[in-house]
């Protein structure tokens, strides 16, 4: 088995700031122009160096009224339709070929360039100094990570020997259909997990490029594929928003610091093994192509590695919101404590007031009240000290 590529494989993103009245202008257009052609996309520019966009007929949740891409080497950009600057106004997806042929880290100068040459307000500190520095307010969304292996003809992933949490899906891609039966003998992709959480998925690279005529990933690879006797499988490595925000990774700042660590834990989590006797699965080795992957990580994401300790990571945000929580109670029980007539040395008697409120109210709305504590268990889920339920 020979690693022949790794890298990063998408990037999205939302920033504070605003497009500026001309542009959003030239957009309108070109969407309404958009949805009278049946729903082809216009090709349009915008900007003070004319950039090419090609608009879709309608944009997309989450407030964006308008969607574009600016080609396959490029990224998709969602805008909405404001001049006032606010946080998430302007997302944006990198696609897997830009971060091919730029990197992350000039992908991310190439885009906050656009957004200068555009005339975005709102988006960097000092708008009016260069070089560009990193913008402030900026929210990662999710971020895949990918590795490109050549493997012996024989090489097939099966869903029967992955590692991974009981709770975790897993399904299988058998001639092209979905199939959740882990004891057929072939499948083309496997996926474990899902988004927004961690995900990891391998599939045959090799047919796919073939299938969506993406013949240029030879060129990228410095490969030719008559000299290929095996067959090229991708591992790729899936960080969805859900699982960034149990990292606190939030800005590009935090990527540089810790995309490596969150890399390696979901190859840790999640892994392909070789089946032995032992009942004990957890036990199993790592499948040859999975240290390929697990060893490539540790030396090229080095810069990306902050060896920061993820359980202490949690268990500060934990404890970030019991003090807020906390916080707020305080201030309603002086309130609560006025309006009931009592004084300051009083205290016991609201804390009474409250607990035979709460009891009363517990028994007498159950079902409300089972509701309300599972609506607060799933939005800090990703708090708890153990998250491996999440899949």
């Amino acid at each position: 088995m020979k690693l022949i590529y790794q890298n990063f494989d998408g990037l999205d993103f939302s920033l504070c700031g605003a497009f500026p009245n001309d542009a959003l202008e030239v957009l309108h257009i070109a969407k309404e122009q958009s949805q009278k052609m049946h729903g082809q996309s216009v090709l349009t520019s915008i900007g003070s160096e004319h950039m090419p966009v090609s608009v879709y007929p309608s944009g997309a949740s989450g407030g964006y009224f308008v969607k574009f891409n600016t080609g396959p080497d490029g990224a998709i950009w969602f805008v909405k339709d404001t001049t006032t600057p606010k946080a998430g106004n302007i997302r944006i997806s990198c696609s897997s070929l830009m971060l091919a042929l730029n990197g992350l880290e000039n992908s991310k100068a190439i885009l906050l360039e656009q957004i200068r040459n555009i005339g975005a307000t709102g988006v960097f500190e000092d708008e009016g100094c260069l070089p560009l520095g990193l913008p402030p307010k900026v929210k990662a969304g999710r971020f895949d990570y990918c590795f490109d292996i050549m493997t012996d003809e024989d090489f097939e992933p099966n869903p029967k020997y992955f590692i991974k949490h009981p709770k975790s899906r897993i399904k299988g891609v058998v001639d092209d259909k979905i199939n959740f039966d882990v004891e057929l003998p072939y499948f083309q992709s496997v996926t474990i997990g899902k988004m927004p959480n961690r995900q990891v998925i391998i599939y045959d690279k090799t047919a796919e490029i073939v299938d969506h005529h993406k013949l240029y990933w030879w060129d990228i690879w410095g490969l030719r594929p008559e000299n290929i006797k095996g067959r090229i499988w991708r591992i790729e490595v899936r960080a969805g928003g859900n699982e960034l925000d149990r990292w606190n990774l939030r800005t590009f700042e935090d990527m540089e610091r810790m995309a490596g660590d969150v890399v390696l834990d979901i190859l840790k989590k999640i892994r392909l093994a070789v089946p032995t006797d032992d009942s004990n699965r957890s036990r199993w080795p790592s499948h040859p192509i999975w240290s390929v992957c697990q060893q490539s990580a540790e030396s090229v994401l080095a810069p990306y590695t902050s060896k920061a300790d993820r359980k202490k990571i949690i268990t500060d945000l934990r404890e970030n919101v019991k003090t807020r929580a906390v916080k707020n109670i305080r201030g309603s029980f002086a309130t609560l404590t006025h309006l009931l007539g009592y004084e300051e040395g009083e205290v016991d008697k609201t804390i009474e007031y409250i607990a035979d409120d709460v009891f009363t109210f517990a028994e007498q709305n159950p079902k409300e009240f089972k509701k309300r504590v599972k609506r607060a268990k799933d939005k800090y889920v990703f708090l708890d000290d153990e998250d491996e339920g999440i899949e």
